[in-house]
């Protein structure tokens, strides 16, 4: 029997060499069940089986209207996962399965799933239709390059990095549509279908933001630091908006915080492979859109804010420009290769930015429209007054690693401002060390009502894994580093810290950013809500399929429904309304005029003519159906449909 115990043991968990009690009598059964469960996860055919149901996923991601199915997939993927791992290796996975459900993990995950649920939520808004004239930038390029197999973009005001990523999305995205009969071949290609892949692609780079700035924050700081940074992050509406789109900023954001991350690591352990690490960021960060290779400088400000005992060598730093450079080569290489046009267009760039200006966008100081920006759309009312805030506190503190988080911030904004054109995207990769910041401010605050010391880097349950070699690698051994290291968020008259004091300085940090953030959270639950709506223009155009009989002569403006091809004569020639009077649309036989208030509103202000036109119509009694929209509460233009 004993033996046989042994030999059961080792089935159980191979290299085990603990004596496990349990009864005789159960031994049988229990070592049976697993063995099966052993014999059948197994198996390579569960393995395969796995991966073809992540591949089914993105498939039906792809080809589907509805998300549900991709997502039930992908569910069962995970469940399959998780219960596969836990037959082959059961005791691992308790272990893991304890150390998972801390506190600071779970809140983490929470975290996330709020990230991940606030950017992809309403991807398919108003598609097939595209307000924001900066998406197909990117979709026709990246379907060109498919159709004529030529990489490249011949488009150089952004770096190519954003283009050659919506070229990959965009590969499976043709097959997605030839298999379920949407596309036919390369010659004709609808939009829709590749503007939701690179949604898609946004949304993940901007959940992902959210987790960098975590482990950034845990860095220069400490844990908590870091998930309520991540938390700031994932509501600020800005934020959950431009991931929304097809563009380069939630990319470039994700690659400028990621260079931040090892800029954190430059100056806390000033090893070599972080500057290497960092050279690769930066030169990503510089791929994705040029002026925020600024992020570079804290790289060098954190080589130069180290202290001297572990600050890494010169020429590290050199190859962090070298390795830079050579990494934006790559992902944007006809810079060299079709060096006239990459010059050509970084010229009218530059003469675009500081010379000829950009309409509206360059009518005010450049630095006051920021100011405005952050107020409006980033860090909304009282969370502005935090921020301030918690620049103030970072500069009247002194300490080098509040420094080097706000500095690139202060050199972005400095370096933003000074151009002629401003738009309030540029501000999207200032966004996460802000919320460091505010994070600091936040545990500060809660720690001075608790009359405690919030946690430093490493909190009590982990002190004595900080002596393994694991944590060394983030960690200076030094008895006055980590004196140093615990009195950053110090209070004065602080005593060492326990799990219940800690939870309590979290819960209070908690609570003030409720007060702080509410408004922002909100703005950004708002801008979903607003994004899950149908647009008005597929409202009326399912409207008049359903009342306007077909054959009928309608006479449509730009940036009106979009309506079946050969239902209605001439229905694709979109021309103003208000350029011909009331009656020379009944001589010419139109039976119906379709207006779009995206168009008409502008038109009317530009020409007097028109605008007459337009008030004789609106002020008839021919409408028969109006749309409401062009607010905050419906996205798309009001749509009138008059009946002569």
């Amino acid at each position: 029997m004993g033996q046989l115990f042994k030999e059961q043991k080792a089935i159980i968990e191979p290299g085990i060499k603990e004596e496990v009690t349990i009864p005789e009598s159960e031994i049988g059964p229990k070592v049976s069940q697993l063995r099966q469960w052993q014999k059948w996860f197994g198996l390579p055919l569960v393995s395969y089986g796995l991966g073809l149901m992540v591949a089914g996923a993105v498939l039906l991601w792809l080809a589907l209207p509805s998300r549900l199915p991709a997502l039930g997939l992908l569910g069962l993927v995970l469940a399959g996962s998780v219960a596969r791992f836990y037959a082959l290796r059961p005791v691992i996975a308790r272990k893991w399965l304890r150390v998972a459900l801390t506190f600071d993990n779970v809140a983490l995950v929470l975290i996330m799933l709020l990230a991940f649920a606030l950017r992809f939520a309403g991807l398919s808004q108003s598609l097939p239709y595209l307000d924001n004239p900066d998406e197909p930038t990117l979709v026709n390029a990246a379907i060109k390059m498919l159709q004529t197999g030529d990489l490249n973009p011949h488009f150089f005001r952004w770096p190519s990095l954003p283009f050659y990523l919506q070229f990959l999305v965009s590969l499976p995205t043709f097959f997605a549509g030839i298999s379920n009969g949407t596309i036919k071949d390369l010659k004709q290609i609808p939009l829709e279908n590749f503007i939701l892949a690179g949604r898609a692609v946004s949304a993940l780079f901007g959940t992902a933001t959210v987790f960098i700035t975590f482990l950034a924050g845990r860095v220069f700081y400490n844990k908590q630091v870091g998930w309520l940074a991540a938390l700031i992050l994932a509501i600020l509406p800005m934020h959950t908006e431009h991931s929304h789109y097809s563009t380069p900023d939630a990319v470039v954001t994700f690659f400028s915080t990621l260079t931040l991350l090892f800029a954190a690591l430059i100056f806390r352990t000033g090893e070599k492979r972080w500057y290497l690490w960092a050279g690769v960021a930066a030169g990503l960060t510089a791929g994705s859109k040029y002026n925020v290779a600024v992020v570079l400088a804290t790289v060098v400000l954190a080589h130069l804010l180290a202290d001297k005992t572990r600050r890494g060598k010169l020429v590290w730093l050199m190859l962090t420009f070298g390795l830079m450079a050579g990494v934006f080569l790559l992902t944007t290489p006809f810079a060299l290769l079709d060096l006239p046009g990459f010059l050509n267009e970084i010229a009218f760039q530059v003469r675009h930015y500081t010379i000829l200006g950009h309409g509206s966008a360059s009518d005010a100081p450049s630095w006051q429209a920021y100011l405005y920006f952050f107020y409006t759309e980033a860090f909304l009312y009282q969370a502005s007054a935090f921020v301030i805030a918690a620049i103030l506190f970072a500069l009247l503190r002194q300490r080098r690693e509040d420094w080097l988080v706000l500095s690139f911030p202060a050199i972005g904004f400095l370096f933003f401002s000074s151009a002629k054109v401003y738009f309030s995207r540029n501000l999207l990769p200032l966004l996460p060390p802000l919320a460091i910041l505010c994070a600091v401010l936040l545990l500060t605050l809660a720690g001075l009502s608790n009359k405690y010391q919030v946690t430093s880097i490493k909190d009590k349950s982990e002190g004595e894994s900080i002596k393994s070699k694991r944590s060394n690698k983030y960690q200076v051994s030094s008895v006055k580093e980590s004196a140093i290291r615990n009195s950053q968020l110090a209070t004065p008259n602080s005593v060492p810290p326990t799990t219940d004091n800690r939870q309590l300085t979290t819960l209070l940090a908690l609570a003030l950013l409720v007060i702080f953030f509410v408004f922002s959270g909100w703005q950004a639950f708002k801008i979903d809500s607003y994004y899950v709506q149908p647009d008005t223009r597929k409202l009326a155009a399912e409207w008049i399929v359903q009342n306007v009989p077909a054959g009928a002569q309608l006479r449509l403006e730009p940036q009106t429904p979009i309506l079946p091809e050969n239902r209605y004569p001439g229905a694709e020639d979109r021309r103003p309304i208000g350029s011909r009077p009331l009656d020379w649309y009944r001589q010419q036989g139109y039976q119906y005029l379709i207006a779009s208030s995206y168009y008409y509103k502008d038109l009317m202000e530009q020409d007097a003519e028109a605008a007459a036109n337009y008030n004789a119509l609106f002020q008839s009694d021919k409408l028969i159906k109006e749309f409401p929209g062009d607010s905050r509460d419906r996205p798309g233009p009001t749509i009138k449909i008059f009946k002569l």
